[in-house]
């Protein structure tokens, strides 16, 4: 077993066994994000829309950057939160892979990396994969309020900034590293988005 491997089996073992009094990630109706579950992004003051999505911008021919919709009725696209560690539900600040549950074809997968450099940024920018200048490590989630949280990214050397949003000249509200004005977020599972888009028809 590497050590890498081993580390994580320890880390797991020693989070499974944690009181169940551990701080964890909740979703807008407080129930637990579940490891590996699906749910919806969106803007902790208007979470009936404005959802997070893939979109195409610059010179992309396929949406492969992460936005913010524009619409106040668009929840967006879903997207799955996913821990290494071997845990049902999604600690606060724990590391975890994000991705689309269903990206476009043209995109090599839904998988959110964090790109540097890319001409029309100007501060990294979140993407699906298929760029290069990726910049390595995990994302976070981090408590902000009653189940209210921001996104954060931290490279393999600890070092962290907040996920913002930032408008770019043809109007796309892009989600960037930033280090300051956090984009404050709920969850929302897809079932309940059902019932209630049932409930106004």
């Amino acid at each position: 077993m590497s050590t890498t491997m081993f580390a994580v089996f320890l880390l797991s073992a020693f989070i499974s066994n944690l009181p169940s009094t551990i701080a964890q990630v909740s979703d807008i109706h407080g129930r637990p994000v579940r490891n590996t579950g699906s749910y919806f992004i969106l803007p902790a003051l208007t979470p009936n829309g404005f959802g997070v999505q893939p979109e195409a911008t610059g010179n992309e021919t396929c949406p492969l950057t992460v936005v913010k919709s524009s619409s106040q009725y668009d929840l967006g696209r879903r997207v799955r939160l996913s821990s290494v560690l071997r845990i049902a539900f999604l600690p606060i600040d724990s590391p975890l892979d994000i991705e689309f549950d269903y990206p476009d074809e043209c995109a090599a997968s839904g998988k959110w990396t964090v790109v540097n450099g890319v001409p029309e940024d100007s501060s990294p920018s979140l993407k699906l994969s298929g760029y290069n200048n990726v910049m390595r490590g995990s994302f976070r989630v981090r408590a902000l309020g009653f189940r209210t949280y921001k996104l954060s990214f931290c490279e393999i050397d600890n070092n962290c900034q907040d996920v913002g949003v930032q408008v770019d000249k043809d109007g796309n509200e892009r989600l960037v590293l930033t280090d300051k004005d956090p984009f404050a977020v709920v969850f929302l599972q897809p079932y309940f988005a059902s019932v209630a888009k049932a409930a106004a028809q």
